[in-house]
């Protein structure tokens, strides 16, 4: 059997990869439950590279193990002005890359992040020390703000006790830089807060506060049935507060008026973009006219679609004479249009259907 020093000094060669993986393994024992990976609706990139730590809240892993997960690179490149979804799957995908036993890690939150970078962005996660006549508070509450800024709404700070007098302290005497210790927006976030006064060494000083959006949400203003096509008099707004991105609704009736809804919801429930669905223009197994466009010549046949789809989607349909399957892409109530090889295919059939 291997000793605890040997096994120790084992660790010292090991590649990064294997090193997450044994990090895991070796406290899966000592959680009661799985440890968290909470991934974030939307996330703002400031460098071209995104790393796991700033889409996703990491919950129940120790330091060393939060600060290698975080570290994990989920987009290689994003450009200034750009913007990229990454799903659940894909994350998944990283950490089985990295030798992460995914049995010991439950993806929580939403089902998909979209990152936004950009084109002109001044670092949202650290406001650097600046001459000021703000108070620490005032510049704390300005810090929030700007990071908070594109959810819109109104919020809410409160501090403890114990920091109460350092919230008073202001510039130009003193100067301050706040850091966050995670990538949460919501909820109750630990701050790094470093404090300058003059010639005299910096202060770091950790900062605990409560974080509250407070903003207008779309509601049913009655009962809304499964399957029931939404309209205006189906909604109405209303301010609700929240702790968490992952649990903000639609902001805009007009996200809600003419979608179908895809379970029963209550009279007041916040209608969430999970509940609903578009309305397909073509149903499964109905004859669908689709145009084909190919060498400047419009061609038109019918087909059986083999699935529904709604406006933009791509389904499959088949030619009943050929038995041929096809991609197509959805453009009207019972219309569609094919593209690439289909289109090529579809041309081709057409001519020989047209040859004496």
């Amino acid at each position: 059997m291997m000793r605890r020093k040997d096994c120790d000094n084992s660790r010292l060669h090991t590649p990064r990869r294997i090193l997450i993986a044994l990090v895991l393994l070796s406290c899966g024992a000592d959680r009661a439950s799985a440890a968290v990976i909470r991934l974030h609706p939307t996330a703002t990139a400031i460098q071209t590279e995104v790393r796991l730590g700033q889409v996703a809240e990491l919950v129940g892993f120790s330091a060393d193990q939060a600060a290698q997960l975080a570290d994990l690179v989920v987009v290689e490149q994003l450009e200034a002005g750009r913007e990229i979804t990454i799903t659940t799957v894909q994350i998944n995908t990283l950490l089985a890359g990295n030798k992460v036993n995914l049995a010991d890690v439950v993806m929580r939150g939403a089902s998909r992040c979209t990152i936004r970078r950009p084109v002109d962005l001044t670092p949202a996660n650290t406001t650097h020390a600046e001459p000021s006549s703000l108070t620490l508070e005032a510049q704390l509450r300005r810090y929030f703000e700007e990071r908070i800024r594109e959810y819109g709404g109104q919020l809410e700070l409160s501090y403890g006790r114990n920091i109460q007098p350092l919230l008073l302290l202001s510039g130009p005497e003193y100067e301050f830089t706040i850091r966050p210790r995670s990538s949460r927006l919501l909820g109750q976030l630990e701050l790094s807060v470093t404090i300058q006064h003059g010639l005299q060494p910096p202060q770091v000083e950790p900062v605990t506060v409560q974080v509250t959006l407070t903003r207008e949400v779309v509601v049913a203003k009655r009962s809304i049935n499964r399957s029931q096509t939404i309209t205006a008099e189906d909604v109405r707004m209303e301010a609700r507060s929240f702790q968490d991105l992952a649990d903000l609704g639609l902001t805009d009736l007009q996200q809600t008026v003419g979608l179908r809804a895809k379970q029963l919801i209550a009279t007041g429930d916040m209608i969430m973009t999970t509940q609903l669905e578009q309305i397909p223009l073509v149903q499964r197994n109905e004859e669908v006219r689709i145009l084909s466009q190919q060498g400047g010549i419009a061609l038109e046949t019918t087909c059986k679609a083999l699935e529904s789809g709604t406006l933009g989607q791509v389904i499959r349909v088949r030619n009943e004479t050929s038995r041929k399957v096809f991609q197509v892409k959805v453009t009207g109530l019972r219309r569609a249009e094919v593209f690439g090889e289909s289109a090529a295919l579809l041309a081709q059939k057409s001519r020989k259907d047209q040859t004496p």
